[in-house]
């Protein structure tokens, strides 16, 4: 069954790789042609816009195993955690200072300095291949001078762990567990340890934090 599930995902990639082919199946996709359970599982890689519940946009980089990328493309912004992020973004509104703490690719990160134009945000992601996403897609708004991302793990220490991050373009689970998350496959790097505290130190007030740890 794998090998003919693996031989079907190839399939769809191909396919929706073709030239005009992703812009066809966009079409078919808002006007609900192609139902949820077969477009969450259509790969998308490359850069593309998001309209925001405001009407303003945001650009978004994916690569192909990016769960959040074909989410936001396919669905819209509406498609990704929808309870969380319309909620984060009214309340981001109001929020001078943020921490995004397990930002990975940077959605709430972009998201929290879209919501006010004047707010700083710190982003937090450990697992180096992901940070990279992360700070490409904060680039790609053009927000480095607001938007700081820290590659790094928060704990309950400031110095270095040992993280465990399962295989993959954009893992989901990686842990400060050494044998992994549930067991996942995947292998361990030197990271960072961070507090929050040490994060915050000089600051002053925190208005709004996200932890998708």
């Amino acid at each position: 069954m794998s090998s003919l599930q693996s031989v079907g995902r190839s399939i769809v990639w191909t396919v929706s790789e073709l030239p005009g082919m992703r812009s066809f199946l966009l079409r078919l996709c808002r006007i609900g042609l192609i139902p949820e359970a077969i477009w969450k599982r259509i790969p998308v890689s490359g850069t593309f816009d998001v309209a925001l519940p405001d009407g303003t946009m945001f650009r978004y980089h994916a690569v192909r195993n990016d769960q959040i990328g074909r989410r936001l493309f396919w669905g819209g912004i509406d498609a990704f955690e929808p309870e969380t992020v319309n909620e984060y973004f009214a309340r981001a509104r109001q929020a001078s200072l943020v921490l995004d703490i397990g930002a990975n690719t940077g959605l709430y990160a972009v998201l929290a300095c879209r919501a006010n134009p004047e707010s700083t945000v710190f982003a937090v992601e450990p697992v180096p291949r992901i940070n990279a996403l992360l700070r490409g897609n904060i680039a790609l708004n053009q927000l480095e001078e607001r938007c700081h991302s820290f590659a790094a793990a928060v704990t309950d220490y400031v110095g270095a762990a040992q993280f465990h991050v399962p295989f993959g373009d954009v893992p989901t689970s990686a842990s400060l567990e050494p044998t992994g998350f549930r067991g996942n496959d995947g292998k361990r790097v030197s990271v960072d340890a961070i507090t929050v505290d040490s994060l915050v130190s000089g600051l002053g007030r925190v208005d709004l934090v996200k932890i998708d740890v």
